[in-house]
């Protein structure tokens, strides 16, 4: 009888055990009525924590995990500790409190300063559901992404509002029950000892009867061969310390697009030391400027202190354009739960000394690590993802359409404006030449986000303004550009043409050519002969020395072309005026021939 509400208590649960064949002798009937045995499906919690574990990369991904599941609880700090401290309980204490043995060993803890909901204790539980009601409200929260944290720990503790939990899916009857404890902090009162491991007083924190936060220990799993690990990574301290170094590298970018989260702290306790030391602080300071545009600072201490700003602008697509792609969704949704809003924003940095140009990407909220290095800024959107949140989902269908709509509809046009509102808080010690470096590049982006790339040139064809040699802002319409070719090639001509067209002569990079070339037409126009010609006569241009008007009318003849040049004033005179082409009519001459012509002096050309 014990045996068989074992097996109807597995039944019950998500791991059915399978046997291909059953006595005939177990089988039974009561009044008549014929009563089964259990056959079904069957799949161990270990089992599915691996499949989820494969398709999650096992490096800082997973802080970023924690990170996300601390915005979603409106945490606004967010503490992680590398503990390197080893506890020795001893036999007796272990023997007492055996589900807390697992404190003693090295591990990572992550604090955040809000506290768990019954509805997320539950939902902790839940391999891969998690405890979300809205996609479009949460981000994250304690769904698949949470069980990442196996790759470094076989048993998870969390403490929060008066409970302490662990997870243990290794348990021998994990089959059958729920593998872990809980416990309430009341119940703990006598094994203080146990629990100091925690570091609850480092984060301010009694935890007597209430812990007013979330804790989390994650201990690291060893390579003892004692018995096998969930997963088959291991992390020594090297390992652990690359790891930390990409997150703390990261953290400015990640808290960029939290809602919540505005501090993140990094720290390392060392064995012997009486608290652990600061390896990186970052705090994220906004100020909202409108609606939609907000400019962000985000301050990093470390052995020295920096800050980047950042301005950021949000948007969502109209839902008349979305909604065709929604009702798909939520036809093909198990649940019918899809998010209602397609929201993008781009945080484009200020440039400044240091700034790495292309070191930004695409986040959905988070960087996502294949996405990382294609732009200047960070784009952001509630894009659909790939099973193992490293990039976008592009398999062809709804949820491919709904992150092109994003990008296309959202994200590109944004990353245009805010180039133009860029200009408006541009920095007075920072070079007006370096907005170029905040064009994407084409050939940087590569093939695959060519669509997007072609959408932001597009945009900006009629809305970007450019600085000029002389310094000041101008839109593109009214510029003369000089590509690198040709910089090249008039290099010894510039500074003419700047004296010539002082209000229109600008230099364009390679890659914005690059861009603007993927339009079907150009919205600017190049210097050469013939544009040289109309601009000179649509600014009725007066040479103001002999030698700038015989350099400028040798650049007007390059091409041979001598149509075009009726109204240029670049003829010098004798006298030290200059004749117009097809309204005058000089008379060139040689030095000894201009005696006979005194009377036409005004006409008169050194033919020299």
């Amino acid at each position: 009888q014990t045996r068989r509400k074992a097996q109807v208590s597995c039944q019950s649960s998500s791991t059915v055990v399978m046997s291909s064949s059953t006595p005939p002798q177990s089988c039974s009937t009561i009044d008549g009525v014929l009563k089964p045995l259990p056959f079904g499906p069957h799949q161990s919690i270990v089992s599915r924590i691996r499949e989820i574990l494969e398709a999650y990369p096992a490096d800082n991904q997973i802080l970023f995990e924690i990170l996300q599941n601390a915005d979603d609880a409106k945490a606004t700090r967010v503490i992680v500790i590398w503990d390197k401290r080893r506890f020795e309980f001893g036999a007796d204490a272990v023997r007492k409190a055996p589900d807390l043995a697992g404190l003693q060993a090295p591990a990572f803890v992550v604090f955040n300063n809000a506290e768990f909901t019954d509805k997320d204790f539950q939902g902790i539980q839940s391999i891969g559901q998690g405890s979300k009601t809205s996609l479009d409200e949460k981000i994250g929260r304690f769904g698949i992404g949470f069980n990442s944290v196996y790759h470094f720990t076989d048993t998870p503790y969390i403490v929060s509002a008066q409970y302490l939990a662990v997870a243990d899916p290794l348990r021998s009857d994990a089959a059958c029950e729920l593998p872990g404890s809980r416990f309430t902090l009341l119940q703990l009162a006598g094994f203080q000892f146990h629990i100091a491991p925690l570091c609850a007083s480092t984060f301010g924190l009694d935890l007597s009867e209430h812990c007013a936060g979330t804790i989390f220990r994650f201990p690291l799993r060893e390579n003892t061969n004692q018995r096998e690990g969930v997963s088959k990574e291991f992390y020594t301290p090297e390992r652990i310390g690359t790891l930390l170094q990409d997150f703390k590298d990261a953290i400015p970018q990640v808290l960029l697009f939290l809602r919540c989260v505005t501090a993140v702290e990094l720290l390392a306790w060392e064995p012997g030391d009486p608290e652990p030391h600061l390896l990186a602080s970052v705090t994220k300071q906004s100020q909202n400027t409108s609606p939609n545009l907000s400019l962000c600072t985000m301050k990093v201490q470390t052995n020295s202190c920096s800050s980047t700003r950042y301005l950021l602008l949000s948007g969502a697509a109209s839902a008349s354009s979305m909604e065709p792609i929604i009702a798909e969704l939520r036809a093909k949704s198990p649940t019918g739960i899809v998010r209602a809003h397609a929201t993008g924003g781009v945080a484009m940095p200020f440039p400044q000394s240091g700034f790495k140009v292309n070191s930004g990407g695409v986040c959905c909220f988070l960087p996502l690590e294949r996405c990382v290095g294609l732009f200047p800024v960070l784009v952001n959107g509630t894009f659909e993802l790939s099973s193992c949140r490293r990039d976008l989902l592009r398999e062809k269908g709804p949820k491919s359409s709904w992150n092109f709509r994003i990008l296309m509809e959202v994200c590109a046009p944004l990353y245009s404006k805010a180039l133009s509102h860029m200009v408006t808080f541009w920095p007075h010690d920072v070079p007006r030449t370096a907005i170029w470096d905040l064009l994407p590049s084409p050939s940087v982006a590569g093939e695959q986000w060519r669509p997007f790339v072609k959408e932001v040139y597009c945009h900006l064809a009629s809305e970007l303004v450019v600085p000029l040699c002389t310094g000041e802002w101008n839109v593109t319409t009214n510029c003369l550009f000089l590509d690198d070719y040709l910089h090249k090639h008039y290099e010894a001509s510039v500074p003419l043409l700047q004296r010539a067209l002082p209000k229109r002569l600008a230099i364009i990079p390679v890659h914005a050519k690059e861009g603007f070339l993927l339009l079907q037409e150009i919205p600017f126009t190049f210097v050469s002969p013939c544009s040289l010609r109309a601009a000179l006569l649509e600014a009725h241009y007066r040479p103001t020395s002999v030698e700038d008007a015989v350099a400028l009318l040798a650049l007007c003849m390059e091409d041979g072309v001598l149509n075009g040049f009726t109204g240029l004033r670049l003829l010098p005179r004798t006298d030290g005026t200059f004749a117009t082409f097809g309204h005058d009519l000089p008379v060139m001459c040689s030095l000894e021939e201009q005696t006979l012509l005194v009377p036409w002096k005004d006409n008169v050309v050194d033919a020299a």
